[in-house]
């Protein structure tokens, strides 16, 4: 796809778009601004970071037409691609959000330093979706290792294996870190906080960047083609799970804080998967409903809204617009199933009764009363 003549408009973000003159050719390319209006819509205190403001003076351009492609973020900051970029046009949109821009050129930087990325956030806003993003932005290949509290050092390097190495012998096959160290692209370490007995193997491999097998077989690290980023969950209650030690900490040269997308962003996010000429107004309830729903994480309720469950709900809505929306939210959205605990049903019933989703609410019955 060529991205150079592709606009991308966010509905429902008020975006404005300008063609803008480039230095190299092809002459022409689109950029994307936040108008001044979202700057102060709602109460969110991110609104006061300058996150906004600073989308707006920063467009951010892909040009697959340029050898090699070339994404730039601003006048300052540009970052060559070795590979044609896979992302989509929806994916492309959602990353030009500016909370979603500003952690990937934060990410683009860290990276130009030969540095790594962690990003920090709650469970389901965002964190592993952005770090599958910026593989594709950069044409990379992504290589994922799901920690758990189980995950041994030796999990990510090696596995025993038989007859693999020989006639009847056991032997030792490499792992997705050392693969990825042999091969290059970006390393997904996701959910950070959950080993109990740490990391030590990780922490030599990205200070010393070389790992050497019991065989003698030695597999080294190229920083100028393999990337990592990983996640965790901030080690408070209700997560469970280990502070990364300060020696792996050090590793990474951006610790990002990836939270949940502001209002009038998650209703421009929501308006890629519901259909054109949808009420701005329903998608806004449906926000304001998951904001409030999360506000009361943990304490009364025991799950996370995450913004996969809001899209899931959004789609089934539309699909089915005479489905009530209030069964169409406790079926995508149901912790009383997992937690059987009548405070639970009742602390969520409260919130749907409060934003307007009663028992015979539907998507068009809420248009008609706009």
């Amino acid at each position: 796809m060529n991205y150079r003549n592709a606009a991308f408009p966010l509905r429902g973000l008020g975006l404005a778009w300008r063609l803008i003159t480039s230095s190299s050719r092809p002459p022409y390319v689109w950029d994307c601004l936040a108008n001044g209006a979202m700057a102060t819509t709602g109460n969110d205190p991110r609104l006061q970071e300058g996150v906004y403001e600073w989308s707006r003076a920063n467009p951010m351009l892909l040009d697959v037409d340029a050898e090699p492609a070339v994404l730039r973020i601003g006048e300052r900051f540009q970052t060559r691609l070795d590979t044609t970029p896979q992302v989509t046009d929806s994916e492309w949109a959602m990353l030009s959000l500016p909370t979603n821009k500003s952690v990937l050129y934060k990410t683009l930087k860290a990276f130009s330093l030969n540095h790594h990325v962690l990003y920090v956030g709650e469970t389901g806003s965002g964190k592993t979706w952005l770090a599958r993003a910026v593989a594709r932005v950069l044409g990379l290949k992504l290589w994922t290792v799901s920690l758990t509290e189980f995950t041994k050092n030796e999990d990510l390097v090696v596995r025993t294996t038989f007859g693999e190495e020989g006639s009847n012998r056991t032997g030792l096959s490499k792992c997705t870190v050392l693969e990825w160290m042999e091969e290059g692209g970006l390393l997904l370490l996701d959910e950070l906080h959950k080993p109990i007995d740490g990391l030590s193997v990780l922490n030599n491999i990205l200070q010393y960047g070389e790992f050497v097998l019991p065989d003698g077989r030695s597999c080294r690290l190229d920083p100028s083609r393999s990337k990592v980023i990983a996640t965790m969950n901030p080690v408070r209650p209700p997560y469970r799970g280990e502070v990364p030690s300060a020696e792996l900490a050090a590793r990474f040269g951006g610790i990002l804080d990836v939270n949940w997308l502001t209002e009038p962003e998650e209703v421009a996010l929501l308006t890629q998967v519901a259909p054109r000429g949808t009420d701005s107004a329903t998608l806004l309830q449906l926000v304001r409903f998951a904001n409030a729903t999360r506000s009361q994480y943990p304490a009364a309720i025991p799950l996370p809204f995450s913004t996969r469950t809001l899209i899931n709900i959004v789609q089934h809505c539309y699909a089915f617009p005479e489905d009530p929306i209030r069964e169409i939210i406790t079926t995508a959205f149901n912790p009383c199933a997992i937690v059987d605990d009548p405070s639970v049903r009742k602390a969520l019933d409260v919130v749907l009764t409060a934003h307007g989703f009663d028992a015979h609410s539907t998507v068009r019955s809420l248009a008609s009363k706009k």
